[in-house]
């Protein structure tokens, strides 16, 4: 519920929109800091099934935001998960200790790969 509320469209273009008025933190930084509590944790090591979960479901929502033309985000947002997107990518390109975590690994970059080539 709470990534739910973070990722909401009104609350991406509140963000944006207090940009405006002095407010210094984007929709980039604050999708950085997400995606930062969501996995920076884990590269290194094992991904307990919570985590597994609540990465997917991280995943899925910027893939939902990042759709071209199946989304009412505002370009700002969309960008913003774009960039998430690629660069959680990275973030799963290093080695994998263990078989679950090479197959969870497998299954975000098959999440980004549909989100990133899906128009």
């Amino acid at each position: 519920n709470v990534l739910a509320h973070l990722l909401a469209s009104t609350t991406l273009e509140r963000i944006t929109d207090s940009r405006l008025y002095g407010n210094k933190y984007s929709a980039v930084d604050m999708m950085t800091d997400l995606t930062n509590a969501c996995f920076r944790e884990d590269l290194a090591g094992a991904v307990n099934t919570f985590r597994q979960n609540l990465q997917i479901e991280y995943v899925k929502s910027l893939a939902q935001i990042a759709a071209v033309n199946k989304s009412n985000y505002d370009y700002v947002a969309k960008s913003a998960a774009i960039g998430q997107l690629k660069a959680i990518k990275q973030m799963m390109a290093g080695p994998a200790i263990s078989a679950e975590v090479k197959a969870h690994r497998e299954h975000i970059l098959l999440l980004i790969e549909d989100a990133l080539t899906t128009k």
